[in-house]
């Protein structure tokens, strides 16, 4: 699907593993499998570890520290993983963003839609806003901004339409999924909307960095040297100063849109 004539993914040539940690009752998941589902990938030796999934929570709740304390283990191809995370869609609330996409080293990513008007993207009323906080700590501390914005769609509403996300994301569709307004005519595809669908998208764009930079810098080298010893943080700093200025703050777009 991400290769195919009619849609391309991000990263095209990528190889993509799922670690189902959803119950089938639809009651969520808990930590234990979801940390669990995490150190599969760190099994795999996954470059990118991408979680479209989240809670309220501090810098400092259980998974968010896990997560980011992850990025600092090898994974058994003896380098450290990226993990990106959805912000959440609870905004336009302040502190409302997600675990654990407010981990210190997590990629917090927030959710942008096109204008109707001429097309640029506008952070989504939903995405979930900062700033996040420690809270094991006596006085208020922020946590520092370490995200990106993505395309994620738009929830509309108008009168007498069934189809909240005519201004999704078109996806590949589960076969377990249920009819759906938003489908596609095909049946096989349907739209959705939300930081769990611009949450891939920067996990993808993670994966061209890392490749084209490890095709650019010599092995043996400081330059190289520095960027796989500080991995995550070196690839989100590439990123973040691509990215474009959505002209609000910054607790909002963190560090723009990608």
């Amino acid at each position: 699907y991400a290769n195919g004539t009619l849609y391309k993914g991000m990263a095209p040539k990528a190889e993509g593993r799922m670690g189902k940690v959803f119950a089938q009752n639809g009651f969520g998941a808990n930590d234990g499998d979801i940390m669990a589902a995490a150190v599969d990938a760190m099994q795999w030796g996954a470059d990118v570890i991408s979680l479209s999934l989240g809670s309220p929570g501090s810098v400092d709740a259980k998974l968010a520290e896990f997560f980011s304390n992850l990025t600092k283990q090898k994974n058994s191809k003896g380098q450290y993983p990226i993990v990106t995370g959805s912000a959440g869609n609870a905004g336009p609330f302040n502190s409302t963003k997600s675990q654990p996409s407010v981990g210190e080293n997590v990629t917090s990513v927030a959710a942008a839609a096109k204008s109707l008007d001429d097309g640029e993207p506008e952070i989504s009323f939903y995405s979930s806003v900062g700033p996040a906080l420690y809270q094991k700590y006596g006085r208020k501390r922020f946590r520092r901004p370490m995200g990106l914005t993505a395309l994620g769609g738009d929830v509309t509403t108008p009168p007498g339409v069934k189809d909240v996300y005519e201004h999704g994301i078109e996806s590949v569709k589960s076969k377990d999924m249920p009819p759906s307004p938003s489908d596609a005519s095909d049946g096989l595809h349907t739209r959705m909307s939300g930081t769990s669908m611009s949450n891939p998208m920067v996990a993808g764009f993670a994966l061209l960095v890392k490749q084209a930079v490890s095709r650019v810098l010599k092995p043996g080298t400081a330059a190289h040297t520095f960027f796989f010893d500080n991995l995550p943080f070196a690839v989100n700093m590439i990123l973040m100063r691509s990215a474009a200025d959505m002209r609000v703050p910054i607790y909002f777009q963190e560090a723009g849109f990608v």
